[in-house]
């Protein structure tokens, strides 16, 4: 730990001492945390999360060093203060406003990186305005900012009172091209915040570009597995089979009953001319299998089914805004599609209410209640094509499909499908 005086034999001792158990089982569960993080972390950070997690304090014997007035991601580890970085910004997340103990406050988050290292801040109050603001590829000069784990035991950088931010200061170099530690497909968990790897563009599953934005989903794998990558506004358009190098992301929580790897890109994909393995076509298959959507009648959905259902939207509800785990806005909407066999509840949640509506988010998200209300009433008694997964709602004890895509029914197509299949009949 070069910034602070203080060893890793000092704090195996703290721990021993304060939680009465052997030096050797101290020094097992340092060894258990490191392997968690598939060696990403040093042992001197994993023996500071396991004193965190043992509840022993520390700080009576850390005592700071100053060294040198900037430090980098990789020297920092929970319960510092008075930290000085400069760091690019990744990612902003939309502010949030909250309200506590009659306090009103607000709070930006962020993704930022150096050359050593990627982590999450938090931009409190005075600083969120300012965070709000920033945009992707800006530097990010913090003085006097701080460090804790979240609850998911990440670190995390924050932007308090006495903090102050200077956005792209003058004479500071930072490397454009920042990247994570590099790891394997089958390795991924979400122990490990962001992380780089390479892989092969298996197949484009979506791809969506406006004016202003673009969005591709795709099948990726290495030589150990296979995941579902999403990718918003890279620079450059990805073809299938080529290789790639994604050098920040993160594993994106999945819903219950979902066995997918997800992955989100945070910084441009690179091409690369070869790679040093043959992707796991076996991990590919099975992952499809999952991906795989099969044509139903709503009268025989099961609940755990990926199916596939033409139908008409006999009804459809206002969009209702919300906040993900990420502090990402985001919108859901519902309604029900009736196939003739029966009816059941769909719901739109981001991009798949984007799709239904004809309309992107921003103007979802900023339009007023008459406009949406027209917009509704436009796509009430469309014929439509959802692919979803089908759930039981917990409240109402109904199926439902969660839409993973959606797009008005082709006439033609569904004609030839209907010549080649039995009509269902009246019940």
């Amino acid at each position: 730990m070069s910034i602070y005086d203080i060893s890793f034999d000092e704090v195996v001792e703290k721990i021993v001492k304060e939680t009465g158990k052997s030096k050797t089982d101290i020094l097992k569960l340092i060894e258990e945390k490191t392997d968690s993080f598939n060696g990403l972390i040093s042992q001197d950070a994993a023996a500071l999360i396991v004193a965190k997690e043992e509840e022993v304090d520390i700080s009576s014997v850390v005592k700071p060093v100053k060294k040198r007035e900037l430090l980098t991601v990789s020297e920092l580890f929970e319960g510092m203060k008075n930290v000085n970085l400069v760091l690019r910004v990744l990612h902003i997340y939309p502010i949030k406003e909250f309200k506590k103990k009659e306090k009103k406050g607000k709070l930006v988050k962020a993704v930022l990186a150096d050359s050593t290292g990627v982590i999450s801040a938090c931009l409190w109050n005075q600083h969120a305005d300012l965070g709000a603001e920033l945009t992707k590829g800006d530097v990010l000069l913090l003085k006097r900012a701080y460090t804790r784990m979240d609850q998911k035991m990440h670190l995390e950088l924050h932007a308090g009172n006495s903090t102050v931010l200077e956005v792209n200061p003058l004479n500071i170099n930072i490397p454009e091209k920042i990247s994570a530690p590099e790891i394997k497909i089958e390795m991924l968990s979400e122990e490990i915040p962001y992380f780089s790897f390479t892989a092969q563009i298996m197949k484009i599953l979506t791809f969506k570009k406006t004016e202003d934005s673009s969005f591709a989903s795709m099948i990726v794998a290495d030589d150990t597995g296979a995941a579902v990558l999403r990718v918003y506004n890279n620079s450059e358009e990805v073809k299938e089979g080529e290789f790639i190098r994604v050098p920040v992301a993160y594993k994106k929580s999945n819903r219950e009953g979902d066995n997918r790897v997800i992955i989100t890109s945070l910084a441009d994909i690179e091409k690369v001319e070869t790679l040093p393995f043959k992707p796991s076509i076996e991990k590919v298959e099975e992952l499809q299998k999952l991906q795989g959507y099969t044509r139903k009648y709503i009268r025989d959905i099961q609940e755990g089914d990926y199916a596939e259902i033409r139908g008409t939207l006999v009804e459809a509800f206002e969009p209702k805004v919300f906040e993900n785990e990420d502090s990402d806005q985001n919108i859901v909407m519902s309604g029900y599609v009736d196939d003739g066999t029966d009816v059941v509840m769909t719901v739109f949640f981001g991009t798949k209410a984007d799709s239904l509506l004809s309309k992107d988010l921003e103007w979802l998200y900023n339009a007023d209640k008459e406009k949406i209300k027209r917009v509704i009433r436009k796509v009430r008694g469309k014929e439509v094509l959802v692919k979803g997964k089908v759930q039981l709602n917990n409240y109402s004890k109904k199926l439902e499909v969660i839409v993973a895509s959606v797009e008005e029914a082709d006439p033609i197509t569904e004609l030839q499908i209907l010549a080649a299949t039995t009509s269902p009949s009246a019940e």
